[in-house]
């Protein structure tokens, strides 16, 4: 090869390099572009990252809102309008016959809560699982106690038709009984399985049950028992020469007691003989087989917990030498012991054990038998053939026998039951309550587990004290008066002197009225008679005596009022009373009587709680301060105007520009939800549609909301099961579908069921579950990010389940309240809260002060937390009805950073949302200490986006346009931001 070739190939393989080097350099270059856009050397690679996706993730928000538990009222006085309040009281059903409807007497109900003249109405539900109202009445009658209805114990063998039962125990559901023969019959309530013992030339002398063991003796001293109650074996026999004549158990030992009047107890498989320190003739023992009680024949009382060792019983000014027992009986930890003279003696355990004794007197209906239930109730039978409930407090004596006949002796049953015997008849009972009803209960048509609601009106005057001889305080409705103006306060007064009605106010004087500032005192007020020196007055010893005179009150309602100033020098921490007075012989009617602030009339609520709710614009208001059909419900106040009247709530719920959430209580009907319904729809040829506009709102209220949520509850609890709780959801869904206005809300309703299921699934037709959800935040380990999170697993967890749904249909919190320090709430944290996708919806309880003076400032709320909150609240508008899509957090680009997506996802907590079209990115810091990250779109994009930052207090602090999405962001402590996205790629 010459020269010139060798010059060319070697120019050829230089160039051949330098390109290769070249070509290299520029994919090195470009690499190194690639990862600075990325930010690998930038000094946010050490920064966690949010991806954000546009794709749903088939959650759905319906927003964040406020519970309301109460809301404050400018005027110090308690009752102020002497109201009536719809009263409820509530059973379950045991039985129904005729005209009584019978429950057990441990649901603790008096006359008082069943007055002569209350409507009566029965839940029942079908074999469906459908519940309805089955009968509906009125009460003609009350019994507290009362025997139900008799259930005859079958004979058909004859085994005592001729050979009465004198003596009965029971084990579990069986009844063992002996006879005047000396015959033993187990089981004597198992109809044609009743069975005599084996042995019929045995002659039995007494029985006794431990609770777990029945044992019998023979005459000839055979102890026999039985561990089921109809199957006996020998377990010894004696060889005493004198007969056995009773019979009793007490921790394992049987003693048994003979005519001769020894002793002997069985224990440990053996018989011994017994000798106790007193005389042993005539000897009564009895026992509820923890201990035993001796009562010899001069009377004296010894107590013994294993059979052998006696203590003596102090029974002095209780029962004297020539009393003489003729019958006893026992129950847990209760002795009663008959006397001949119509004593009952009781000796019962008191708290620190020991034995007390004490007596009543029933002598004046002549007893001659007794027995207690297995509840401790004494019932004794008189010498006229009545059985009788006997008061253990007070001796009170109740007839149960007026549906039973005559009554021979009483035996104990089994279970919560007894057995009358009348002749040769048994008869098992239970001992009930019962009202008699104006009609007749039809045959079949009530079940025992029945639920039955007594609806009834209370006198609303209970904080007022009754001052001077002669006085009388009741509640008055003038009947020429309609709607919540018709109740008056009605003061008698019988002779010339004063009389007054006076109560105490909250707190003190300082909790009451702040200095220099104007307060007003006012009451409508009418008089009959010769009635004169109408007076009204604050008094406290410092505060001195504020007032004024009603000159000039006749039979018309007019208003007297007069104002003052309270200065510095009143203030102190005593109490202060307010009275009213008037002197003369007749009535004084009184109404809206008022004491507060001079700026205020006494329907209003406080200006600084009304401007924080509005500020606050929640999604939805819950109006759990006046919840409909329940225990606390007033008609009157509800369709009035005051502070817990429905038009209040709903002048608060429109002035936040929110949704309103409704309660519905325990004991809905069909009348109180057509009046609800007719308040909120109905037009003015409506009553309620009527009250509504004279109360200030002509359009109805049902035409201002787009949606309506409505809550349906348990609130007093009177629901047994969960097919009775899902039952009366679904039940008062069908009453607001059959009501005439359903056709004016039927679109806009939202049914919650509000039932606390024990078996975790919703029974009900409802739309979605709700519960009540607490976070405290005293102490915590972790990031506030997973405790809120943990907090929401939790709930979900805990949520029950749809059976045609999954979880993802999204449980509503109805109260979530935060528990500890709430001056440490920041407004990152109710932001994580109000947003958080594990839930449907949240509505944080906002808290009020009681103290009547706080209605003057701010301080009505309770703490920081109220503000924070309503702040936090006001910020998320577009969280009603948004959608949740997918992000994710990613680690840091440099893998040497200090920062990861663990630590981020504990501290804060991330949330994006779809409303409409546009899209927001909520971030809180929810801890202690700065954080930093950056976002990136995975199919979104910054442009145009718009960031707004808000301080740990919910104030917005500034806003700002993003052009690009690779931005540092930094949030201190307790802040959060929201990123609105509206451009799409």
């Amino acid at each position: 090869m010459n020269r010139l070739d060798r010059f060319r190939f070697g120019n050829i393989h230089k160039r051949k390099i330098l390109r290769t080097l070249a070509v290299t350099c520029c994919v090195f270059a470009a690499s190194l572009a690639v990862l600075a856009g990325l930010g690998i050397f930038s000094s946010r690679s050490e920064l966690v990252r949010i991806k954000l996706s546009s794709s749903d993730n088939g959650r759905n928000l319906d927003g964040a809102g406020i519970n309301i538990t109460s809301v404050p009222t400018v005027n110090r006085v308690q009752d102020p309008g002497f109201v009536l309040s719809d009263a409820y009281s509530s059973f379950t059903i045991v039985d129904a016959t005729e005209d009584y409807i019978f429950f057990d007497t441990d649901e603790g109900l008096t006359s008082q809560d069943v007055p002569v003249g209350s409507a009566v109405r029965v839940l029942s539900l079908d074999e469906d699982g459908v519940m309805s109202m089955r009968y509906s009445g009125f009460v003609s009658g009350f019994e507290e106690s009362k025997f139900g209805l008799l259930n005859e114990v079958e004979d058909s063998e004859g085994n005592w038709l001729n050979d009465h039962i004198v003596n009965t125990v029971a084990l579990d559901n069986v009844v063992v009984a002996l006879t005047e023969s000396g015959k033993l019959i187990a089981d004597i309530t198992a109809g044609p399985l009743v069975k005599p013992f084996e042995d019929d030339t045995a002659v039995f002398a007494d029985i006794c049950s431990s609770g777990t063991v029945v044992y019998a003796v023979t005459v000839d001293g055979r102890l026999y028992s039985s561990i089921d109650g109809r199957n006996f074996d020998l377990t010894a026999s004696s060889d005493n020469t004198s007969e056995a004549s009773r019979i009793s158990c007490v921790n394992g030992s049987v003693l048994v007691g003979y005519s001769d009047g020894s002793l002997k107890i069985y224990s440990a498989g053996s018989l011994y003989e017994l000798t106790p320190a007193f005389d042993t003739d005539d000897l009564r023992i009895i026992s509820n087989d923890n201990s035993l009680i001796a009562v010899t024949s001069d009377n004296r009382f010894y107590v013994t917990s294993n059979g052998y060792i006696f203590s003596q019983i102090d029974t002095d000014g209780v029962l004297s030498e020539d009393s003489v027992i003729i019958d006893a009986d026992c129950c847990e930890d209760k002795f009663c012991f008959l006397t001949g003279d119509g004593k009952i003696v009781i000796a019962e355990a008191s708290e620190d054990g020991e034995l007390e004794v004490r007596n009543i007197d029933i002598s004046s209906i002549d007893p001659v038998d007794l027995v207690l239930s297995s509840e401790g109730s004494i019932i004794v039978v008189t010498s006229d053939r009545k059985a009788c409930l006997i008061s253990d407090t007070d001796g009170r004596v109740s007839d149960l026998t007026p549906n039973a006949g005559s009554v021979d002796a009483v035996f104990k049953g089994a279970s919560d039951k007894i057995i009358t015997a009348t002749e040769s008849n048994l008869y098992l009972v239970k001992v009930l309550s019962g009202i008699q009803v104006n009609a007749s209960v039809p045959e079949d048509s009530i079940l025992a587990g029945d639920t039955c609601v007594i609806d009834y009106s209370v006198a609303g005057y209970g904080n007022w004290e009754v001052i001077g001889e002669g006085t009388a305080l009741t509640s008055y409705t003038d009947p020429t008066v309609s709607g919540p103006a018709a109740t008056s306060g009605r003061i008698s007064g019988a002779g010339q002197g004063v009389h007054a009605i006076s109560q105490v106010l909250y707190g003190n004087a300082t909790d009451n009225f702040s200095d220099d500032t104007f307060y007003r005192m006012s009451l409508n007020v009418r008089c009959d008679g010769s009635v004169y020196n109408v007076k009204m007055w604050l008094s406290g010893e410092r505060f001195g005596d504020v007032g004024l005179s009603a000159d000039g009150v006749n039979g018309k309602m007019q208003e007297f009022y007069s104002v003052f100033a309270v200065t510095g020098n009143m203030l102190s921490d005593e109490t202060i009373r307010l009275n009213i007075s008037f002197e003369g012989e007749g009535t004084l009617y009184i109404d809206n009587v008022y004491v507060g602030e001079d700026r205020y009339d006494i329907d209003s609520i406080p200006d600084e709680y009304r401007e924080g709710i509005e500020a606050g614009h929640p999604s939805t208001v819950r109006l759990a301060n006046i919840p409909l059909c329940t225990s606390e419900f007033s008609s009157e106040d509800y369709y009035g105007t005051g502070p817990d009247s429905l038009e209040t709530g709903m002048q608060l719920v429109k002035g936040a520009e929110s949704l309103p959430w409704f309660v519905i209580g325990s004991y809905a009907d069909q009348a109180s939800i057509d009046s609800w319904l007719g308040y909120l729809c109905g037009s003015v040829r409506s009553d309620y549609g009527k009250i509504r506009i004279d109360n200030g709102t002509a359009l109805p209220w049902s035409r201002q909301y787009d949606t309506i949520y409505i809550e349906i509850s348990d609130i007093d609890g009177i629901f047994e099961t969960d097919l009775q709780r899902g039952a009366y959801v679904s039940h008062v869904m069908s009453l607001i579908a059959s009501s005439e206005y359903y056709s004016e809300v039927k679109d806009k309703i939202v049914f919650l069921d509000g039932m606390l299921y024990e078996g975790g699934t919703v029974i009900s037709n409802a739309d979605y579950h709700t519960m009540d959800m607490t976070i405290d935040i005293t102490y915590n380990t972790t990031g506030y990010g997973d405790l809120i999170s943990s907090s929401f697993d939790t709930i979900g967890y805990d949520a029950p389940r749809f059976p045609s749904r999954g979880a993802e249909s999204g449980e509503f919190i109805r109260s979530l309240s935060i528990a500890g320090d709430t001056s440490r709430v920041t407004a990152a944290q109710i932001a994580s809260v109000a947003v958080n996708d594990s839930v449907r919806m949240v509505m944080i309880d906002v808290n009020v002060s009681r103290r009547p003076v706080d209605t003057e400032t701010s301080d009505v709320f309770v703490g920081t937390a109220p503000s924070v909150i309503l702040n936090t609240l006001s910020q998320l508008r577009f969280t009603r009805h948004a959608n949740s899509l997918y992000y994710e957090v990613t680690e840091p680009l440099d893998s040497n950073s200090i920062y990861s997506a663990t630590q981020f996802n504990s501290d804060c907590s991330v949330s994006l949302l779809e409303s409409g079209n546009v899209k927001y990115l909520i971030v809180a810091n929810d801890s202690d200490t700065q954080q930093q990250f950056i976002i990136d779109g995975v199919d979104l994009t910054m442009d145009s986006a718009t960031i707004r930052r808000y301080s740990a207090s919910g104030e917005l602090l500034n806003t700002r346009s993003l052009s690009r999405s690779d931005v540092r962001h930094t949030l201190q402590a307790g802040e959060f931001i929201v990123i609105e996205i509206s451009s799409e790629l």
